[in-house]
């Protein structure tokens, strides 16, 4: 389906980005600067919140080891601490200097 635009069409646009820094403004605005990568390039931008749907995708906080999450849905959640296998690269991505990730094991038994 392809959409025909003209300059003044009203649309909603959503974009996966990150935040980059909260401004607060003197007339009580907030304004965000949003950062997009695309094709290994980094876009900035920066919008008043006022104007802009902002849903939260991912925790601020990352999960610790023995941690138990719950999603919107209400499953559980447990992070555990997993241990790489050193020669594997592929397995070993992703860890911290002590060779070792969180991973998110579901509580109810099911894949993760």
């Amino acid at each position: 389906m392809t959409i025909h635009l003209r300059p003044g069409d009203r649309v909603r646009a959503t974009l996966d980005c990150s935040v980059e820094n909260v401004i607060p403004l003197r007339d009580g605005q907030t304004l965000l600067e949003l950062a997009y990568d695309h094709d290994g390039s980094t876009m900035n931008c920066a919008l008043p919140l006022s104007v802009i749907d902002v849903e939260r995708l991912t925790p601020t906080v990352m999960p610790k080891p023995g941690e138990i999450w719950k999603t919107d849905d209400g499953a559980l959640w447990f992070a555990q601490r997993r241990h790489a296998d050193y020669d594997d690269d592929e397995d070993f991505a992703g860890c911290n200097e002590f060779g070792w990730r969180v991973v998110m094991v579901p509580l109810d038994g099911g894949p993760y």
